[in-house]
């Protein structure tokens, strides 16, 4: 007999739930890369070692590519690509910066965030760094309070920057207020500044 063309679909011939898979590696993807771009602009997590945070930076920027290809397909993928394409745009420079910056490393040293002093604190430590963007930049000069959560992470967040600087004192005024002066440096005249620290939750350094 000839099978029945009209009949309803059996369990075998549905579409299997695995189908749904690519649906929630999408959401991943975006999620990994909504959360890593807010890192990027104001930072919460730090790798210890320079060039691991090079590469989480160039990887980050592969996302949108990634999910220009998985929706290639789709009856949506269009839109997607519409969508995507300013972050693509926006992710090919600051990737290859942050390739290139990785080659510049030497020994884990990151000479473009070059780490100048530790200062220990009540909650955490401060770390002060240099900043080098190369030939046509000035050095800046960035202090952040730092937490160790796990081998090899930081948790941060920025405290004071100045840009133009070469250097910068810093003084312990009270537990909560930190004095930071910079001298003239270029065409900036000379920075004083008094910072109060908030809450800073930091289970391992006390």
């Amino acid at each position: 007999m000839f099978p029945n063309l009209n009949a309803p679909p059996t369990l075998s011939s549905r579409r299997p739930s695995g189908s749904r898979r690519p649906i929630a590696i999408d959401i991943t993807l975006v999620l990994v890369y909504v959360l890593g771009m807010l890192n990027f602009w104001t930072p919460i997590l730090r790798f210890t070692w320079p060039p691991a945070n090079k590469i989480a930076i160039a990887a980050m920027q592969l996302i949108p590519l990634i999910l220009m290809v998985l929706t290639a397909r789709a009856r949506w993928g269009g839109v997607v690509r519409v969508i995507l394409l300013p972050a693509v745009a926006f992710g090919l420079p600051v990737g290859s910066c942050a390739v290139i910056e990785c080659a510049r490393t030497r020994s884990g040293k990151d000479l473009s965030f070059e780490l100048i002093q530790e200062v220990r604190l009540s909650e955490g430590h401060l770390g002060i760094y240099r900043t080098n963007g190369g030939a046509t930049t000035s050095f800046g000069m960035e202090v952040w309070q730092e937490c160790r959560l796990l081998p090899g992470l930081l948790r941060v967040r920025i405290l004071w920057s100045a840009y133009p600087a070469y250097t910068v004192q810093t003084r312990i005024l009270t537990p909560d207020r930190l004095e930071f002066s910079s001298p003239a440096y270029e065409h900036a005249e000379e920075r004083v500044d008094e910072v109060k620290l908030g809450r800073f939750w930091c289970p391992t350094e006390h």
